[in-house]
C-alpha cells in the first residue's frame, strides 16, 4: 500500500499538504468519466471501486482501504476517472491536488518512487488475479476472494475471522467475475463444508484450511 512505503518524515509532508475529508456509506467519492485531478489517500473505512460497463451493469473492480491511494493515474495523466469509487463504510481520507502531489513527489525523493511502485504492485496483482480467476471454477473464484479479504480487511474473533464490509453477493459476482447464481453456489458449498458462516452481508471464515483446499 502507497502510505505503508512512505517513511514518518514522507507522512508527515502528505498531512501538511491535505485536507482532510470524511464520507458516509453509499456516499461517491469519484465519478467514472470525470477529469478532476485530485487524489485520496485512504485513512479509515473501506470503499468499492466500481465501473458501469456498456450494458449498464455495475462491476466491482476492487477493494480499497486504509493506506490506498486513490485517482492517482487520472491526476497523472489528465484522462478520464475509468471508475466509480464509493463509500462501503464510514471513511475518511486525505485529499490532494494533482498539483500539491506532484510538488510533493517532487521535493521529497521518496514518494514519486512510492507512487510508482504502487502502480507497479497494482498491475502485476491484477495480472496475477485475471489468470487465477479466470480458468479456475467459480468456487475456487469465490474461495480465492474470500481468503484475500479475509487477509486484508478480516477482524480477528473467537469464531473465525470476521469480513463485515457490507458486501451483497451481486458485489461479489463482479470481484470474481461470475453470476450471482455461481456465488449463491459457492457460498451454499463453502458452509457445508464448516469453511465459513455467512449472514447478511458478513461473512466469517470458520477453518482457513478448509476454505484454502478449495482454491
Amino acid at each position: 500500500m502507497f502510505w505503508d512505503l512512505l517513511t514518518e518524515a514522507q507522512r508527515d509532508a502528505v498531512r501538511d499538504a491535505a485536507d482532510l475529508r470524511t464520507w458516509a456509506r453509499g456516499d461517491l467519492l469519484m465519478r467514472q468519466g470525470d477529469r478532476a485531478r485530485w487524489v485520496l489517500v485512504l485513512i479509515s473505512g473501506f470503499v468499492k471501486v466500481i465501473a458501469v460497463t456498456p450494458g449498464g451493469r455495475d462491476a466491482v473492480l476492487a477493494l480499497r482501504g486504509p493506506g490506498d491511494i486513490l485517482g492517482e493515474m487520472a491526476a497523472a495523466d489528465g484522462e478520464p476517472r475509468s471508475a466509480n469509487v464509493v463509500a462501503g463504510t464510514a471513511t475518511t481520507a486525505y485529499w490532494l491536488s494533482a498539483r500539491r502531489l506532484n510538488n510533493l513527489a517532487t521535493r521529497n525523493n521518496g514518494i514519486a518512487p512510492a507512487l510508482w511502485r504502487t502502480a507497479v504492485d497494482r498491475s502485476r496483482s491484477a495480472d496475477l488475479r485475471r489468470i487465477e480467476l479466470t480458468d479456475g471454477p467459480g468456487l475456487t473464484r469465490v474461495a480465492v476472494v474470500i481468503a484475500e479479504l479475509a487477509d486484508r480487511f478480516g477482524r480477528r474473533t473467537t469464531d473465525g475471522v470476521v469480513i463485515a464490509l457490507d458486501l451483497s453477493q451481486d458485489d461479489i459476482a463482479g470481484i470474481v467475475s461470475a453470476s450471482r447464481e455461481t456465488v449463491t453456489r459457492a457460498l451454499r458449498v463453502l458452509r457445508a463444508d464448516g469453511a465459513i458462516a455467512t449472514r447478511r452481508r458478513q461473512i466469517t471464515v470458520l477453518r482457513r484450511d478448509r476454505l484454502d483446499a478449495h482454491r
